[in-house]
């Protein structure tokens, strides 16, 4: 009886899993290199570039976001309300002390500095910088700046699920959206990581020029302009990479789709328009900031003319205020990305 010749399989060799992992990160490099035509430090024909619809206009686009919450108007009250008690339980408000001390600190600085009061313009426009900076607050414990994280996430969750689903049609209610939206919370926690890094170089930019002008190394206005520009240019390159990860954060919560997925995702959608991207990000901070003046101040005036302790009427301005930028923000970056992509390119 013939014996059958056994053949015995090779186990795979040192180079030959080398060889493998060089042609697969080779085939990864060109997949990107033909999705991404700009290259470092070389001038990118437009010819290149792919053929997108222009972005709507600045205010026009404004308007369709406010359309929007106007439109879901039942269901923003509520997430409204839900974020103002949240946050005053877990996270606290501004403190009536605080602005109370800082209103009465006026007559004395007036009176050590100029012999008299303080006009009504210059202290009601140094109560609306400590409101926005966060002047007012006490400062936060670790529990309560792990709270206020939380909070603006999961709202961030439960705001895109809701919008998600009401814009195609369905019906759901505030309820649904609380319950079904943490579901990619882990995934967009690492994109938060991601966004937290990314703004690294513009922090170390502020902290610079901080301590340069601390320290007296900023004495005339050369030193003012170059310590000033090498804190602009990497405040430009935080946002430069950021624009494409506030898109990462709205794809991740798509099911099924993991964190490094969503990165590439959205560096391809921002592709050749991430200027406008940063510009429409920057035009929703100063919306914000303008919206803010325009509440904000009359709230303090009115405070001022009614002169009371115990009614903290610019603290609770500013918890609502506070919450409702957080919603007007996440409407706006979502409808910005479904309009990126929904458009059709040109």
């Amino acid at each position: 009886m013939a014996k059958k010749k056994v053949i015995k399989k090779s186990a795979p060799t040192k180079g030959g899993f080398l060889k493998k992992t060089v042609a697969s990160l080779s085939i990864r490099r060109q997949s990107f290199l033909d999705r991404r035509p700009h290259r470092s430090l070389r001038r990118t024909k437009r010819r290149d570039l792919p053929k997108h619809v222009p972005l709507p206009g600045y205010f026009s686009f404004t308007k369709y976001v406010m359309k929007t919450i106007q439109l879901y108007r039942k269901g923003f009250a509520i997430f409204l309300v839900l974020y103002i008690i949240v946050g005053s339980l877990l996270v606290g408000i501004a403190s009536q002390e605080n602005y109370k001390a800082l209103t009465d600190s006026f007559g004395t600085l007036g009176q050590e500095l100029i012999g008299g009061n303080v006009d009504t313009a210059t202290q009601t426009l140094a109560l609306f910088g400590a409101a926005i900076s966060g002047g007012l607050a006490d400062p936060l414990t670790e529990a309560q700046q792990v709270y206020l994280v939380l909070l603006g996430m999961f709202t961030w969750l439960a705001v895109v699920w809701y919008l998600r689903h009401r814009l195609s049609g369905t019906i759901v209610k505030v309820r649904d959206a609380l319950y079904n939206s943490g579901g990619p919370f882990l995934s967009s926690l690492i994109i938060a990581f991601f966004m937290v890094v990314q703004l690294v170089p513009g922090a170390v930019g502020i902290l610079i020029y901080s301590m340069a002008a601390s320290s007296g190394i900023i004495d005339g206005g050369i030193e003012s302009m170059l310590f000033a520009t090498i804190a602009l240019l990497l405040c430009v390159l935080s946002l430069y990479w950021v624009a494409s990860s506030f898109f990462a954060a709205l794809i991740v919560t798509i099911p099924g789709t993991y964190p490094l997925v969503a990165m590439k995702m959205a560096g391809d959608i921002v592709l050749g328009r991430r200027l406008s991207v940063m510009l429409r990000l920057l035009w929703l901070g100063l919306a914000l900031l303008i919206a803010w003046a325009l509440v904000l101040i009359p709230a303090i005036l009115i405070a001022g003319w009614i002169n009371t302790v115990w009614l903290p009427i610019v603290p609770v301005v500013i918890q609502i205020l506070s919450a409702g930028s957080v919603l007007v923000g996440a409407t706006y970056i979502y409808l910005l990305y479904r309009k990126m992509i929904d458009e059709p390119v040109a």
